[in-house]
């Protein structure tokens, strides 16, 4: 697979140049943060330059943490306000 490809993900990758502690995945899908537009970019404005990225696996790594969503629906509702750190 060729990690240079828009679809690939590399995961737990401390040097790109010497890839020994790295996975390569391919990614099912992308969600960006909805307010985010690469046009600020441009501008020096880095806001909401985050995203989900959703892979075809899980990693085996045990320096790498991954975070779960949320499959039981009596938990949070849609629209519900959250605090969140990160």
């Amino acid at each position: 697979m060729n990690v240079m490809d828009n679809k690939a993900a590399l995961v737990g990758l401390h040097n790109i140049i010497y890839n020994v502690d790295g996975e390569v995945f391919i990614t099912r899908e992308v969600m960006p943060h909805p307010n985010f537009n690469p046009m600020f970019m441009m501008f020096g404005f880095i806001n909401y330059d985050i995203m989900l990225v959703f892979l075809d696996g899980a990693s085996t790594a045990n320096h790498v943490v991954t975070v779960k969503l949320n499959s039981d629906p009596l938990l949070h509702t849609v629209g519900q306000s959250l605090m969140v750190m990160g």
